[in-house]
């Protein structure tokens, strides 16, 4: 789960700014880097960034794991889909049937 929230932070930060740009190694500090939730302390994590075009890949590893190696693909945030003719926008809480039939 920590390397979700990290994958998760690296890539909304990356999608505000084109111009950010994170390749390196990027370590854990240990004492800044604790859950009270884990049973066997991390004591080191580090992530290997390579950011090119429109990815980013990361490598993670964690103590005397295996590397975890992940690639994204950075894509434009889809638009709102537009109904022709509808005097309503729907919502999440709109019935799409309702709508439409209307």
């Amino acid at each position: 789960m920590l390397i979700s929230v990290v994958v998760a932070l690296f890539l909304a930060a990356a999608g505000q700014s084109a111009s950010t740009d994170f390749t390196g190694t990027w370590n854990m500090v240990p004492e800044r880097s604790g859950s009270p939730q884990q049973s066997v302390p991390i004591t080191r994590m580090t992530f290997v960034i390579t950011q090119a075009g429109d990815q980013i890949q990361i490598e993670s590893t964690s103590g005397n794991d295996k590397p975890i190696l992940a690639t994204y693909v950075f894509a434009p945030v889809p638009k709102q889909p537009s109904v022709c003719g509808a005097a309503q926008s729907l919502s999440a809480s709109t019935p799409l049937l309702a709508t439409l039939t209307s």
